[in-house]
């Protein structure tokens, strides 16, 4: 089974609560004997959908197609996973009694929102890296200090001469605690994107026990918008599954395309990533797009990188390249005029060690895509 084969392979495997259709197909490729485990379990560990993975095949009662030490593997990663997550409900119920007591009002966020909002039928189907917040900006210094009283460290320095562009406060982390925590005050790095603001988020919060969390409308725009701008995706035409599953189940609350033309910003960037997941997920119901010229093309896009991984590859290289000479250039030639932060970015190319990172995070983009 090539790589692609294994790809279609999972997607139709997570597709399986929502379509159950697939599971007759599944079956008929289980019993063929031609599905090359080895790359099903790389395609779902770096899309870190593996006690998803799980899920969905112990639900269809699919485990005993499965070979002994893989079907050990599954147990074992979503069990230490459900463990996690039980810690990280835990945590937050911690944090959010911090907050109430300094009478501070958070908005939780992305995969945290969507499980404390009950969206996932298993607490260990997510895989979540850290605990999301969105606060008022003009609160932002405030928390982070009230978390620092509590016994949170922030894991670089924070620049207050940087706080328009900031989109959030350094990560903060606690030596008895497992979740990191990143207090945004907005939610897209560039500054020239942030149509949804704080107040937009405000305006519409819903209130699941004592947690606020987004709207579904804004939980679909922000899923669409961090992938696609902050991760790139739009850039390099990426697919995420954990990130498109979660759209997927978004879907079933609300029609993504009616989301898409009620807002007057990102349309075709939101309704581009509508497109990949759609692709991804078969077509299914729930992800209907408006069809058009532009839909078509991406279409094919899309199917090419699959025809030909490689040039796609190169394509995604060279795209990236060109984005960070250009990105990092006007970078430099801004922080020119600003004695501060002139200094901090002289500081950070004459710092051998800055610089050795700064020129790795490139290459690890670079080989990964």
């Amino acid at each position: 089974m090539e790589y692609k084969n294994a790809f279609f392979f999972v997607a139709n495997c997570l597709l399986l609560k929502a379509h159950n259709t697939h599971k007759s197909v599944l079956i008929v490729q289980l019993n063929s004997g031609t599905i090359n485990w080895e790359n099903v379990v790389r395609v779902a560990s770096n899309h870190l959908v593996v006690p998803l993975l799980y899920i969905r095949l112990k639900e269809a009662d699919l485990l005993g197609y499965l070979p002994t030490d893989l079907k050990e593997y599954l147990i074992e990663i979503h069990q230490l996973n459900y463990d996690r997550n039980t810690i990280l409900l835990q945590e937050i119920h911690e944090l959010n009694l911090i907050f109430e007591q300094h009478k501070i009002q958070v908005i939780y966020l992305k995969g945290v929102a969507h499980l404390l909002k009950g969206l996932y039928t298993d607490i260990g189907e997510r895989m979540i890296g850290d605990i999301d917040l969105l606060v008022n900006p003009k609160e932002m210094e405030f928390v982070a200090t009230v978390l620092a009283t509590n016994g949170f460290k922030a894991l670089s320095k924070y620049d207050s001469s940087l706080f328009t562009r900031t989109k959030h406060y350094p990560r903060l982390v606690h030596s008895t605690k497992y979740f990191a925590v990143e207090i945004h005050k907005d939610v897209i790095q560039k500054v020239g994107d942030r149509k949804l603001d704080f107040n937009a988020y405000d305006e519409k919060k819903v209130k699941t026990e004592n947690f606020y969390l987004p709207c579904i409308e804004h939980l679909i725009i922000h899923n669409a918008l961090n992938t696609q701008l902050n991760d790139s995706g739009a850039l390099l035409s990426t697919l995420n599954f954990r990130q498109q599953y979660d759209l997927l189940i978004l879907s079933k609350e609300k029609n993504i395309e009616d989301v898409i033309q009620s807002v007057q910003y990102f349309n075709n960037t939101m309704r581009s990533y509508l497109i990949k997941t759609a692709y991804l997920f078969n077509r299914v119901p729930s992800l209907t797009f408006k069809e058009s010229t532009r839909s078509k093309i991406q279409m094919y896009f899309i199917a090419l990188r699959f025809k030909h991984p490689r040039l796609f590859k190169l394509k995604n290289q060279i795209t990236y390249s060109s984005y960070r000479i250009l990105s990092d250039s006007r970078g430099f030639v801004l922080n020119m005029f600003h004695t501060s932060q002139r200094k901090r970015m002289l500081d950070h190319f004459t710092d051998p060690v800055w610089f050795k990172s700064y020129l790795s995070r490139i290459f690890k983009k670079l080989k990964s895509i």
